[in-house]
């Protein structure tokens, strides 16, 4: 009976783990020629899309995509021209093109998993009330420990560690904070029109 419930508790994670994995966000879209596939539409990538297990990626020439795996810290930049299948744990080309991969900290794993979410709920906010939240101070240095740490990996306009930096200061309740670190995600990411919509809901919920 203790050996079936072990089994019932692993198989009961591995679910979990798998769910968590398959949640990939479009960190970075550049250049043309960008599509995402499904099984029912054909559409354009945009930045901060969720693509899904088994969708299936069209990079044309000149095309840019990265890609981050919520769960594992599993981050993949894939340059066209390339057609990809997301997959649970990582994504497959289907040629012989392979990405450029990155694992992230993992101390940074639960807040990017965060991220999708905090992205969704600054994009419907109407009002922000700033909140200090106690141990604040400790809070911070940690997560600018590990944010300079990303970002010293990361190229310039890879905006992964701001997105870490946005969730834990969202969390935090610091808005005013938040506000700028979308400020310079669009700073990084120029022609990410998401951002810049982002940016300018969360300014009117501050006024």
């Amino acid at each position: 009976m203790k050996a079936l419930q072990i089994v019932s508790i692993f198989a009961l994670a591995s679910l979990g783990f798998a769910a968590q994995a398959s949640e990939v966000l479009l960190t970075m879209v550049k250049g043309p020629d960008c599509q995402l596939k499904t099984d029912h539409a054909v559409s354009n990538l945009m930045p901060f899309m969720k693509v899904h297990a088994g969708d299936r990626l069209a990079l044309g020439p000149g095309c840019t995509a990265q890609l981050l795996y919520t769960g594992t810290g599993r981050q993949e930049t894939w340059s066209g021209a390339v057609s990809l299948t997301i997959g649970e744990q990582q994504s497959q080309s289907n040629g012989t093109a392979a990405p450029v991969v990155k694992a992230l900290p993992t101390a940074a794993l639960k807040r990017l998993a965060k991220a999708p979410g905090v992205l969704t709920d600054i994009r419907s906010r109407t009002g922000m009330v700033m909140v200090r939240s106690g141990g604040l101070l400790d809070k911070l240095r940690e997560t600018e420990a590990i944010y300079e740490e990303m970002r010293c990996a990361a190229t310039s306009d890879d905006i992964t560690p701001e997105l870490y930096l946005m969730s834990a200061l969202y969390e935090l309740k610091l808005f005013r904070d938040v506000e700028e670190i979308v400020a310079e995600i669009v700073a990084r990411q120029p022609d990410n029109s998401e951002a810049k919509s982002i940016l300018e809901n969360i300014r009117k919920a501050m006024e």
